[in-house]
């Protein structure tokens, strides 16, 4: 996960974050 903000799309991470969180 964190290596997708290193390549540098924090937003591309952060809606992965919160589609991981919605299916939980």
């Amino acid at each position: 996960m964190l290596l997708n903000a290193v390549e540098g799309k924090p937003q591309s991470f952060q809606l992965r974050k919160s589609k991981k969180d919605s299916e939980l």
